[in-house]
């Protein structure tokens, strides 16, 4: 943990403290924007069917049902398994979805940065801060959002051990595209790309 803790503290270190306040103030915008008025949305057929495949029992039910019904990998499910066990609250649920969609920004705008340069950092970061895509991906009860940001902290860590070779970055791009790839299939397009 304390590995991750200087990573994070690095990462922080390489942004300007006028750059610090204009992210702050972009998080609580985003969070604003994507809790203004979410108790009035309804879930949606797919979102129930995700909850009624979290709900099992147990989780040798849960991955039973998951495999014999479903075609989506068990990790999202299995999450939203253990946040049914905290609560049945809506916006409780719907947090597991937004929590990472509000990382994203952040991440996203460190994988601008890395890859191409700030302005392009900084524009992702607004983009996924305010556009429809990431919006819509954050507020629903799928597991998009985490499959986003496990794919950008894989293309972080691709880029990290492409500069450094050491093993850490690597063991770290294996892990983040495992998860990806366990919360959608979709992944494997962005995992071979990388």
């Amino acid at each position: 943990m304390s590995k991750l803790k200087n990573f994070l503290l690095q990462t922080l270190q390489k942004i300007s403290p006028i750059n610090l306040v204009i992210f702050s103030i972009l998080i609580v915008a985003a969070l604003f924007v994507r809790l203004h008025g979410i108790n009035e949305y309804a879930f949606n057929d797919d979102e129930l069917w995700h909850l009624v495949v979290s709900s099992q029992n147990n989780l040798l039910d849960l991955l039973k049902f998951n495999f014999e019904n479903e075609v989506h990998p068990p990790l999202s499910f299995i999450i939203w398994h253990f946040a049914l066990k905290i609560s049945h609250n809506d916006l409780w649920l719907r947090m597991i979805g937004i929590i990472p969609g509000i990382l994203l920004i952040p991440s996203i705008y460190v994988f601008g940065r890395n890859y191409i340069g700030r302005t392009a950092g900084h524009f992702l970061a607004l983009f996924f801060a305010f556009g429809a895509m990431p919006l819509g991906i954050s507020v629903t009860i799928r597991a998009y959002a985490m499959m986003m940001l496990a794919l950008t902290w894989a293309a972080i860590f691709a880029h990290k051990f492409r500069q450094k070779k050491k093993r850490k970055y690597l063991i770290n791009y294996f892990l983040c595209c495992f998860a990806a790839i366990e919360l959608n299939h979709a992944a494997l397009f962005t995992v071979s790309a990388l």
